[in-house]
C-alpha cells in the first residue's frame, strides 16, 4: 500500500497480482470442476479464471467523507469489475456507505458471461448497486 498526497487530499492506492491455481481458462469446464464449485459455495473463492491484477485507489476528500475505486480485471479474456464506493462518517457512530459493482468484458469472458455447458442458459454476474447504514454502538 502506498500513501501520498495530491491537490492537498489524501490519497492511498495498491497494486495486487492475484494468481488461481484452481481456474481455469475454459470457463465452461470450470464450471464442471467440484473442487472449484465447492470452495465458490463456500466462499473461499470468487474467480473462475487464473491470472487478475487489481488496483485500488482512496481519497479522502474531507476527513469525513472518503472516495474509493477498486478495478479487478481478469488477465486472461479481459474482463473485470469497476468498484467505486463513497463513505460519509454522518456521526461519531453512524456511517454511510454507498457504492456499485459495474462488470466489462464480452460474451464468453468470465465478467461479460459464460454458457453454461448443457444449458440454454449464461452466467452473468449482475451490476449492483447498495446503499449501507452503518451503526457503531
Amino acid at each position: 500500500m502506498k500513501s501520498w498526497g495530491w491537490w492537498g487530499k489524501n490519497f492511498y492506492g495498491f497494486l495486487e497480482f492475484f494468481y488461481n491455481g484452481l481456474g481455469d481458462e475454459d470457463y465452461g469446464e470450470a464450471l464442471k470442476d467440484p473442487a472449484l464449485l465447492s470452495r465458490l459455495a463456500r466462499g473461499d473463492l470468487y474467480t473462475f479464471g487464473r491470472c487478475y491484477l487489481s488496483g485500488h485507489v482512496s481519497v479522502e476528500l474531507h476527513p469525513l467523507f472518503n472516495i474509493y475505486l477498486t478495478v479487478i480485471n481478469n488477465l486472461e479474456d479481459p474482463s473485470g469489475v469497476i468498484q467505486p464506493r463513497a463513505v460519509w462518517n454522518v456521526s461519531q457512530n453512524l456511517d454511510l456507505t454507498l457504492g456499485a459493482n459495474l462488470h466489462y468484458g464480452r460474451m464468453g469472458s468470465e465478467y461479460g458471461g459464460i454458457v453454461i455447458p448443457g444449458t440454454p442458459y449464461v452466467y452473468t454476474p449482475l451490476m449492483s448497486g447498495y446503499a449501507w447504514l452503518s451503526y457503531y454502538f
